[in-house]
């Protein structure tokens, strides 16, 4: 593994990017059980681009019970902008 690859997976898991809830979101999702205590929410926002498509413009995410899998939930929520 590469020395950056290093640096950027440390850095997702001390300072994970777009969790919580958000208002006004055109989708939400939730996957997982509340009777074992796994569960993840994630909220969706979209925009149109110029050809009038709606596209993901921001995602956040929670996650119950399930704190190793912030990082890679949270490099998955960040979009290219």
């Amino acid at each position: 593994m590469s020395d950056e690859l290093e640096k950027r997976i440390e850095a997702a898991i001390k300072n994970p990017q777009n969790l919580g809830e958000m208002e006004n979101a055109d989708a939400i999702g939730t996957v997982g059980s509340a009777d074992c205590g796994d569960m993840l929410r994630m909220w969706v926002k979209f925009k149109e681009d110029a050809d009038g498509r709606k596209i993901i413009d921001r995602a956040t995410f929670q996650i119950s019970y399930r704190w190793n899998a912030e990082p890679s939930l949270s490099a998955s929520s960040r979009l290219p902008s």
